[in-house]
């Protein structure tokens, strides 16, 4: 048996509603993780789910095997759609437009972690952030448009393979004497940046494996700071 997120469902409708996942490998990964998923979750939560789940138990991909109480793909789609959009506001898992994409970070603590074996931490370096080691702890560095509101979290998503999760860090310090806000995240020491991926995603990423991070600004009122561009 298994615990799963509500993000884990919504990255996995998501998957199926937008075209990434072929209809058989969506019914066939939702009916598995439905029926081994051990989580107590909200009775809002699970009657969305749960009645998700008769749907994609209600689908048939043989139209001459299809009776009146079937769904074929395109209504199976719907459902999940209008399944997703109810979900969405009932966690605070829910993916907002997002302020920025680092694609293929490779943070050398989880790819080092995967080969078994640890290296001096370089600093990673992008136009207007940057993850260096301060006192055996990992910080990300962030700048911010002036202007902007000062946002309370930062949350980090790491997607590796068909794995997605997220988890979120407070802001440790804000510099606002500059020209730009400046944001301060402890991500603390490899370890524990190792520790909080397998737990978001269910394991680290293996060492030949192609992932990557998305870093998500949560500002005041819940929007990203994409949408205050």
């Amino acid at each position: 048996m298994a615990a799963y997120t509500l993000e884990h469902y919504i990255h996995l409708i998501e998957a199926f509603t937008t075209g990434k996942m072929p209809v058989a490998d969506f019914e066939r990964e939702y009916l598995r993780r439905f029926k081994e998923d051990e989580t107590r979750r909200p009775e809002a939560q699970f009657q969305i789910l749960d009645a998700l789940f008769a749907d994609v138990d209600a689908y048939c991909a043989d139209p001459e095997l299809r009776d009146e109480d079937d769904l074929d793909e395109e209504t199976l789609r719907s459902r999940a759609t209008k399944a997703l959009a109810r979900l969405r506001p009932l966690s605070h898992d829910t993916p907002l437009r997002k302020w920025r994409v680092i694609e293929n970070l490779s943070l050398p603590e989880l790819r080092q972690a995967a080969a078994g074996h640890l290296e001096p931490l370089e600093p990673i370096k992008g136009d207007d952030y940057e993850v260096y080691t301060h006192e055996g702890r990992r910080m990300l560095w962030i700048q911010v448009k002036s202007g902007q509101p000062v946002p309370e979290g930062v949350w980090l998503h790491l997607k590796s393979g068909e794995r997605a999760g997220r988890w979120r860090y407070p802001i440790e310090e804000v510099d606002l004497s500059g020209q730009a806000t400046v944001l301060y995240v402890v991500l603390g020491t490899p370890e524990e940046l190792r520790h909080a991926a397998a737990q978001a995603i269910g394991r680290l990423p293996a060492a030949n494996e192609s992932f990557h991070l998305e870093v998500e600004l949560e500002l005041p009122d819940g929007t990203d700071a994409a949408s205050r561009d």
